[in-house]
Formats: C-alpha cells, sequence, structure tokens
C-alpha cells in the first residue's frame, strides 16, 4: 500500500485525508472515522447544525438584565461535551484536507459545519447540480459505447464503473437491462459471443461479472479444452494455446505437426524383383512413432477448429488442408507481414513520444497508462534504457507534481532506480 492510500484509508486516531477526485470515498470513511470516536454524536451534530449557541449566565433577581456568556468551566456537563464536539469537527476537517482543498475553503473556517458545507457544495454541487449528475450518468448509460481497440477488460471497468455512478445516484438498473446493455456495446468482434450469451444463458439472474466470465472461461481454456481465440486477442491466445499442446501427452508430435505440416506419407518397401510401384502404408502398417505421428497431425487441427470463433474460421477455412497451414495464416493474419510489424513498432514508438498526462488524470492512472504502453514496447522487442524512461514519465506528469519531478531529478540516481520506485517517490512526497 502506498503512503497516499494509507493517508486516504486513515487509523482509528487520524481521520483519511481527502485528495482530489476521491470525495465520495473521503465522505464515507470520514463520517465513519468520526462514527467510532467517543464524542462522535456530538461532532456530527456540529457538522449537521453548526457550533452550539452561546450560553448565558441568569441575570441575578432585581438587577438590570444583561447578558453574560458562560465560560466553558461554567457550562452544564452535556454543552461541554457539546462544544469540546465543535471543536474536534473542526480540528478533524484540518486533519483530513490536504493544503490544496484547504486554500479552497479557508474563508468558510469559522465552524466546521461551514466548512463541510463548502465541500459538499464545491465536490457535489446544489440540488440542480445533484439533478444535472443524474441527467448526465443516465445519458452517459444511454451513449455507452466500446471504444475502438479497447480490451473487453477495459470496456467491462469502464462499464461498472458508470454503474457505481448511477447507484451511488440512487438509479437502479434490472439485472437484465444490464446484461443486455452490456452484450448490445461489445465491440464488432465480440457480436458473437453476445449472440451466444443471449441464447444459452438466462440475462434476467446472471449476474454482470458472470457474463464477464463466461466469455473469460473460453478464452483460458481448461485442460482438455483448448482456448478459445477471440479476435484482439491473438498474441494472449497464442501462449495459451501452445501451453495447452505442451500439457498433452502427444504435445510434441502436435506441435512437429504445427511447424512442419503434415507427415509425408509412408511406402511400402516393393517386393524383391517386382515391378516399383509405390503403394503408400496404411494407418495400421505405419510404425509406432509414425501412428503418434500421424494421430498428432489430426489432434493440431482438431485443437485448432476447437479454439477459434466462427468469425475466425470463416477467415482462414481455404487453408484448412493441415493445421500448419491454418496456424501459418493465422499468424499472417493477425501479426502482419514484416512491413505490418514495422508500421507496429513505429506506432508504439510514436505513442511513447507523445505520451503525456491526461487533465483531471490520477497520478495512478498516469503510471498505469504509461507502465501499459511499456509494456507493449518490450512485446515488439523495443527496449528502453532506465535513465530514459524514468525521465520521461518524470516530464509528463501533471503541472502539480511538477516541483516533485524535480525534485526527484536532484535527488535520486536515474540511471539505477526502477519506475515503479520512482512512481512511489513522486508519491510519497506528494503526500508528505
Amino acid at each position: 500500500m502506498t503512503s497516499k492510500e494509507a493517508l486516504a484509508i486513515g487509523t482509528d486516531t487520524k481521520p483519511p485525508v481527502f485528495f482530489r477526485g476521491e470525495y465520495e470515498q473521503w465522505k464515507d470513511r470520514f463520517l465513519n472515522f468520526i462514527e467510532r470516536q467517543d464524542l462522535g454524536n456530538f461532532i456530527i451534530q456540529s457538522l449537521e447544525e453548526g457550533l452550539m449557541e452561546t450560553q448565558y449566565r441568569e441575570p441575578t433577581a432585581g438587577t438590570q438584565e444583561v447578558r453574560v456568556a458562560l465560560s466553558y468551566t461554567d457550562l452544564t456537563a452535556n454543552a461541554k461535551l457539546r462544544a469540546k464536539g465543535d471543536r474536534l469537527a473542526k480540528s478533524y476537517i484540518l486533519q483530513g484536507i490536504t493544503n490544496e482543498i484547504y486554500v479552497k475553503i479557508d474563508s468558510y473556517k469559522a465552524s466546521a459545519k461551514q466548512m463541510w458545507d463548502q465541500l459538499e457544495k464545491m465536490m457535489l454541487g446544489s440540488k440542480i447540480g445533484n439533478q444535472l449528475k443524474i441527467s448526465n450518468s443516465l445519458h452517459s448509460f444511454e451513449e455507452f459505447k466500446g471504444r475502438t481497440g479497447e480490451t473487453l477488460e477495459g470496456t467491462y471497468d469502464r462499464f461498472v464503473t458508470l454503474l457505481n455512478e448511477l447507484r451511488k445516484n440512487k438509479v437502479n438498473k434490472s439485472q437484465i437491462e444490464l446484461n443486455i446493455k452490456f452484450l448490445s456495446i461489445l465491440q464488432p468482434e465480440w457480436k458473437s459471443f453476445s449472440r451466444q450469451m443471449r441464447q444459452i444463458k438466462d440475462l434476467n439472474e446472471i449476474p454482470l461479472h458472470e457474463v464477464m466470465t463466461s466469455k473469460e472461461a473460453l478464452a483460458i481454456g481448461t485442460d482438455t479444452k483448448p482456448p478459445v481465440f477471440f479476435r484482439g486477442e491473438y498474441e494472449q491466445w497464442k501462449d495459451r494455446f501452445l501451453n495447452f499442446i505442451e500439457r498433452q501427452d502427444l504435445g510434441n508430435f502436435i506441435i512437429q505437426s504445427l511447424e512442419e505440416g503434415l507427415m509425408e506419407t509412408q511406402y511400402r518397401e516393393p517386393a524383391a524383383g517386382a515391378q516399383e510401384v509405390r503403394v503408400a502404408l496404411s494407418y495400421t502398417d505405419l510404425t509406432a512413432d509414425a501412428k503418434l505421428r500421424a494421430k498428432g497431425d489430426r489432434l493440431a487441427k482438431s485443437y485448432i477448429l476447437q479454439g477459434i470463433t466462427n468469425e475466425i474460421y470463416v477467415k482462414i477455412d481455404s487453408y484448412k488442408a493441415s493445421a500448419k497451414q491454418m496456424w501459418d495464416q493465422l499468424e499472417k493474419m493477425m501479426l502482419g507481414s514484416k512491413i505490418g510489424n514495422q508500421l507496429k513498432i513505429s506506432n508504439c514508438l510514436h505513442s511513447f513520444e507523445e505520451f503525456k498526462g491526461r487533465t483531471g488524470e490520477t497520478l495512478e492512472g498516469t503510471y498505469d497508462r504509461f507502465v501499459t504502453l511499456l509494456n507493449e514496447l518490450s512485446k515488439n522487442k523495443v527496449n528502453k534504457s532506465q535513465i530514459e524512461l524514468n525521465i520521461k514519465f518524470l516530464s509528463i506528469l501533471q503541472p502539480e507534481w511538477k516541483s516533485f519531478s524535480r525534485q526527484m531529478r536532484q535527488i535520486k540516481d536515474l540511471n539505477e532506480i526502477p519506475l515503479h520506485e520512482v512512481y512511489v517517490s513522486v508519491t510519497d512526497r506528494h503526500v508528505n
């Protein structure tokens, strides 16, 4: 857990810290922290009602009425607790916000309630703003679509995030509505899977995550069933498929079939003195090793046919004379020629050079996208030096991180330190 995450969660004695973009999570944690305190009820009363009204001394009988405020020592026991709740409420808010948030609400620091209400207004807006937020969430749901080049996991993660926003705004959708919506917004390559799901699953009952994992189960395979290749996931499928083959009893013969093609036809030796006529051996006449090789040919083709969808099959069915032909055509179709691979590498390098943090994006979000890009470079045999990676990452951070970026260059040996340590160091320095 990073230092920032630890501060955001808080402890039994320290309130959670509010970082921009995480208001609702912080509010839930903050109120939970308050409820666990000995004076929790008084602190919450202060947040909801404001400062306790000033208590006045009762005038002496027969004297002119002059209102004299009671000192703390003269308050009743309950009033003292209420006053202490006021002080603690303000103290905990001040402990629970960063300087970046504080400068936006410091003109409201007369009471904890003023600060609390201003945070609410600033982060969630007025009732009109909330209604607009609900309207925007509903519109986002109706317009939600998969993005070009996005993985199924990426689409699912964005969709679940949107559903969480709807739930927080008290907008509920039926199970079948969620499932049908999710299946309808998938990329074209997933349409056949979507149709299969509608035919074999009761979408009124199945949870959304099971809709997702049904496809994942096919993509992973089992000990007896090869993984299924869904377009856009060729490299993952190829690794899993070869791993599946290696686990089979005839794995070596199956791989030989994929690499070399069908076993050459075996011919009967002509009888001595007879006219040489080439007669192919039947399967029963083959040597034990040749029988295994022939069986490897059949299994190689069978496993490929089990491991591709109809959508992929119709693109390679003219190459089905052997498993090797189908295997090679899949490779060409999915990875392309050398020119295509060079273009892919060029695009990766261009993406690296143009990589930038996005407006409003968290440091974690920028880091995750950057690491994903580095993984693509690595898969395409493009290696960058450690210092080049570190300097690039520090240079693309949002403006609020620039001072930390400069400090990192001054105090760290960027030739040696791993990228994840740079990320953790920047995070820790921001929190502290």
